[in-house]
C-alpha cells in the first residue's frame, strides 16, 4: 500500500490497472468502434486465424474444380494416371480444409476468451470504482447482465470477423474460378454477394434495435429477482410476497414480450438472407446446366459450377445466419457496455494535496437536522435519528453519493473538498445490509484487515473481531471459523451473516467506524455481549452508531437522541 503525506491511498490504487485484453474504450467510443476493436484486439491470434480460416474456404470452393478436372481430364479422356493424381489431390485438399477450420477456430475462440475476460474485468473495475458510478441508478441483477451476457455477446464479435471474412474469401476464389468458366457467372455471383450483403445491413437495424430492448427488460427481470432473493426474508416478513411476486410477473412478462420481438426480427433477418442466397445459388444452376446442355461448358465443368453454387451458399446464408446477427445483436450488447464504462464517476480524480486530506483524522462534525454535532475523539457516540437521516448521512460519510457542502467535516475539512481515497482510508461505514461473501467465516472477516488507518500494522486479528462480533457460536462449532458460509451467506442465519459483516468492519480498525444498526438481528443477550467487547475492542477509537437499541446507549460515552421535531439535536 502507498501513502501520501502519511495517509494511505488504499488499495484501490494498485489493483485499478487496465486490463490488457480488453479493447481500448475512451469517451468518444461508440458501439460500432467497440465491436471493431474487440475484434482486433489481438493481431498475433487473429491475423493466423483468418488465414486459416481463408484456407479453409478455398480449400472447400477447391473439392468441386478438382472433381470437374477428374472427370473431364480423367474420366473422359481415358487417363488412368491423371485420374488417380487427382484423387490424391483430393485427398490432400480435404486433410488442408479440414486442419486449417481446426486451428482457425481454436486461435478465434481463444482471441475471444482475452477479449472477453477482459473486458469483464475491466467492467468489475469500473462498477467496483471507489469513486462511484455516475448515471443512471442501475439494480445489481442488471450490472451482472451486462457483465456476462453483454460482454460474452461483445466478445463474440470476434466470430463475426473470424468466419464471414474466411467465407467471403472463398466465395471470391468460386467466383474467379465461374469467371474462368463463364465470365457471366462469375459476375452474377459477385454481384448477388452484394445484393446480399445490403439486405443484411438494411434488415440487421432493427434486429439491434429490438435486441437493445430485449436486454434492457431481460435485466430489470434479473435484478428484481435478484434483489428479491436477497431480501426474501424481509419479504415474507412484512407480508409483501403477492406486491413483489406481481412485480417480477410483470418484468417477466415485459422481458418475455421484448425477447418474441427480437427473435421475429432475428427470423425475419434469417429468412431474408435464405431467400436472396437461394434465389441467386438457383439461377447460377439453371444457367451452368443450360451452358452445358449448349455445349458452351464440358461436363466436367459444368459439374465444378453445379457444385460451387451449392457451396456458395454455405458463405451466403453465413453472413446472414451468423456474421449479421453477431453484429446486429452486438451492437445493441456494446451499447450497454458502454454505458458502463462510460458512466461518469460520483467523485472527479483529484491529487491527494495537503489541501485535500483531513487535519486531525479522527475529528468528525455533522450536521443533523440543522444543528452541527461534533463528535468525541475516540468515544463510543450512538446517535438515534430517523431513519431518512441515518440513510443519508452514511452514504455521505460512505461517499456513494455526492458531498453536500458544510454538511459534514473530518479533520476540520469539509468533506466536499477531501479527497474520496483520502477519507476512506479513515472512516470506515459498515452498512446495515450485511454483505458475506462465498467462502468461510474467516476469510470474511480477514477481508477487513488493511482497510483501515492502522493496516500498515494492525493490531485486530480476526479470532478478536470475531470474539468481539458475537461469533461464539462459529467458534465453538466443530468448523470453527472455517465455516463455510455458502453464496451471500445463504448457509448461514441472518443474525449470524450480520455478526459476520460486523466482524469485518472491527477488524479493518479504522480510525473512524460508522455502525448502521449492526445488532438489529441478533437477541437482546448477544447484543449486549456485542456491545461491552466492541467498546473494550475500539478503546481508543472514534465509533459511531446510529441506532435506538437500549443496550448501545447504555454503554455509549454520548448519546444522541430524537426529538421532537423544530427542538433541534440534543444529548
Amino acid at each position: 500500500m502507498t501513502a501520501t503525506g502519511g495517509i494511505p491511498r488504499g488499495i484501490t490504487d494498485r489493483t485499478r490497472a487496465e486490463a490488457p485484453d480488453a479493447p481500448r474504450v475512451d469517451a468518444g467510443t461508440t458501439p460500432r468502434q467497440l465491436l471493431w476493436r474487440s475484434m482486433t484486439a489481438h493481431p498475433r491470434l487473429m491475423v493466423p486465424a483468418l488465414l486459416l480460416s481463408a484456407t479453409h474456404q478455398i480449400g472447400e470452393m477447391g473439392v468441386p474444380v478438382i472433381v470437374g478436372l477428374a472427370i473431364d481430364h480423367g474420366i473422359a479422356a481415358g487417363d488412368g494416371r491423371t485420374f488417380i493424381l487427382l484423387l490424391v489431390l483430393l485427398a490432400l485438399d480435404f486433410l488442408v480444409l479440414s486442419t486449417a477450420y481446426r486451428f482457425a477456430s481454436r486461435l478465434g475462440w481463444i482471441s475471444m476468451n482475452y477479449v472477453e475476460h477482459g473486458l469483464r474485468m475491466r467492467l468489475t473495475d469500473r462498477m467496483l470504482d471507489p469513486r462511484g458510478l455516475g448515471g443512471d441508478r442501475r439494480l445489481p441483477g442488471e450490472l451482472l447482465a451486462i457483465a456476462a451476457t453483454d460482454v460474452r455477446q461483445v466478445a463474440m464479435s470476434t466470430q463475426a470477423l473470424l468466419y464471414p471474412v474466411g467465407q467471403m474469401v472463398g466465395l471470391i476464389f468460386g467466383a474467379v474460378i465461374l469467371l474462368r468458366i463463364h465470365w457471366p457467372l462469375g459476375v452474377a455471383t459477385i454481384l448477388g454477394a452484394l445484393i446480399v450483403l445490403f439486405v443484411a445491413e438494411k434488415v440487421g437495424g432493427p434486429l439491434a434495435t429490438r435486441f437493445r430492448a430485449q436486454q434492457q427488460a431481460a435485466a430489470e427481470a434479473a435484478g428484481t429477482a435478484a434483489d428479491m432473493m436477497q431480501g426474501v426474508r424481509v419479504i415474507k416478513g412484512l407480508g409483501a410476497d403477492r406486491a413483489a411476486g406481481a412485480r417480477y410477473r410483470g418484468l417477466s412478462r415485459r422481458a418475455l414480450s421484448a425477447t418474441l420481438r427480437s427473435v421475429d426480427s432475428n427470423a425475419i433477418l434469417t429468412g431474408s438472407m435464405r431467400i436472396t442466397g437461394g434465389l441467386l445459388i438457383a439461377a447460377i444452376a439453371v444457367a451452368g446446366a443450360l451452358l452445358a446442355v449448349t455445349g458452351r461448358i464440358t461436363l466436367g465443368q459444368m459439374i465444378t459450377v453445379i457444385g460451387l453454387a451449392q457451396l456458395v451458399t454455405e458463405p451466403l446464408n453465413f453472413v446472414g445466419d451468423f456474421g449479421a446477427v453477431l453484429w446486429a445483436t452486438g451492437k445493441g450488447s456494446a451499447a450497454r457496455v458502454l454505458g458502463i464504462l462510460q458512466a461518469p464517476r460520483v467523485f472527479p480524480d483529484t491529487d491527494s494535496g495537503p489541501e485535500s486530506r483531513p487535519g486531525r483524522a479522527t475529528d468528525l462534525e455533522l450536521s443533523v437536522q440543522g444543528d452541527t454535532l461534533a463528535i468525541a475523539p475516540g468515544a463510543l457516540t450512538v446517535l438515534d435519528l430517523p431513519a431518512p437521516e441515518v440513510a443519508r448521512t452514511t452514504d455521505l460519510l460512505a461517499m456513494t453519493v455526492p458531498a453536500e457542502p458544510g454538511r459534514i467535516r473530518v479533520g476540520g475539512t469539509d468533506l466536499a473538498d477531501l479527497d474520496v481515497d483520502a477519507v476512506r482510508s479513515r472512516v470506515l461505514v459498515a452498512p446495515h445490509r450485511a454483505q458475506v461473501f462465498d467462502g468461510t467465516v474467516g476469510r470474511n472477516i480477514a477481508e477487513g484487515i488493511g482497510r483501515g488507518a492502522a493496516a500498515a500494522a494492525p493490531v485486530v486479528s480476526v479470532d478478536s473481531a470475531a470474539l468481539a462480533a458475537g461469533l461464539d457460536d462459529i467458534i465453538s462449532s466443530p468448523e470453527g471459523l472455517d465455516t463455510v458460509t455458502g453464496d451471500c451467506g445463504d448457509r448461514l442465519s441472518g443474525g449470524q451473516c450480520q455478526r459476520v459483516a460486523l466482524a469485518r468492519a472491527l477488524a479493518a480498525d479504522a480510525g473512524i467506524l460508522v455502525l448502521d444498526n449492526p445488532t438489529s438481528a441478533v437477541d437482546s443477550v448477544t447484543e449486549a455481549r456485542i456491545v461491552e467487547r466492541t467498546r473494550i475492542l475500539r478503546s481508543g477509537r472514534t465509533t459511531v452508531v446510529f441506532t435506538g437499541s437500549p443496550a448501545w446507549r447504555a454503554a455509549a460515552d454520548e448519546v444522541v437522541g430524537q426529538v421532537p421535531a423544530g427542538k433541534g439535536v440534543a444529548p
